[in-house]
């Protein structure tokens, strides 16, 4: 399953409706594909029933600083964070103000309700695609542009390897040994 997720209205933040968009027209049975404005709760039911889930969103560079962004992937372990809405985070330029510009739910958090809920997680995935502009429009700069193309060549190696394994073992792991996560691509 891949999900993207963002405001299509706000520019270079619909770059994970429009990876996902793109990624519908594959031919291929096994991958469900969800475009949503925002992650909710009601997604943990599919989320549970997925071998993969693979969140493509946008990485603010502005926001971060960035001089030289690249699309970054990341394996998203429960171990590593809690379970918290972006809402909840500060932010580094206020850190005792909430973020209210992020997403409420943020894929970690999803994640640990699909757990709690269900008792089970699959491995999950998160893309995040370079994005510069946030203003009120529907094109992308070239730096998303260029970011998209790179997410959607990781996303097709991330289900070949997976589909590969599924011809051979029953369980799903992705080798995130051999790709040395987190990776900017």
């Amino acid at each position: 399953m891949v999900i993207g997720y963002g405001n299509t209205l706000r520019s270079d933040d619909g770059v994970g409706p429009a990876v996902v968009q793109a990624i519908s027209q594959w031919q291929n049975s096994q991958l469900q594909t969800l475009i949503c404005h925002q992650l909710t709760p009601e997604l943990a039911d599919l989320i549970a029933g997925a071998g993969l889930v693979i969140f493509v969103d946008a990485l603010d560079c502005n926001a971060l600083k960035m001089s030289a962004p690249k699309t970054q992937l990341r394996s998203l372990d429960l171990g590593i964070r809690p379970p918290t809405p972006a809402s909840a985070t500060v932010t580094a330029e206020n850190p005792e103000t909430p973020s209210l510009l992020g997403h409420f739910y943020q894929p970690e958090s999803l994640l640990h309700m699909t757990k709690w809920l269900y008792g089970h997680v699959p491995p999950a995935w998160l893309i995040a695609v370079p994005a510069v502009s946030f203003e009120l429009g529907c094109e992308f700069s070239e730096i998303a542009i260029q970011g998209m193309q790179r997410a959607l060549v990781v996303i097709q190696t991330l289900i070949d390897e997976v589909q590969g394994m599924t011809t051979h073992s029953p369980s799903l792991h992705l080798p995130s040994e051999s790709l040395k996560l987190p990776v900017q691509i």
